[in-house]
């Protein structure tokens, strides 16, 4: 979870992602490697710096993706509920 709602440009380093599960830096590292294996996830390196991030191609990045534009669509709904309901009274 903590790589879905992680920036996604830069990505996350091990270190930001065993803050934010509490897991040990050798359960993140073994997290990530299947994941990696499995293609949900991409790794940038800057020199010997690693960031993780989901694929762009990944299936759980489109679910992702799929999920924002229903946050976007439930939210513009709602301001158009709300300037009806403001325009009626």
């Amino acid at each position: 979870m903590a790589l879905i709602q992680g920036p996604q440009k830069s990505g996350m380093r091990v270190g930001e992602i065993r803050v934010q599960t509490h897991l040990s830096r050798p359960a993140v590292s073994h997290h990530l490697k299947i994941l990696k294996d499995a293609q949900i996830i991409s790794v940038r390196k800057e020199g010997t710096r690693n960031f993780y991030r989901l694929d762009a191609g990944s299936k759980l990045m489109s679910l992702k993706n799929l999920v924002n534009e229903i946050d976007k669509l439930f939210e513009h709904c709602e301001e158009h509920a709300t300037e009806a309901t403001i325009r009626n009274q």
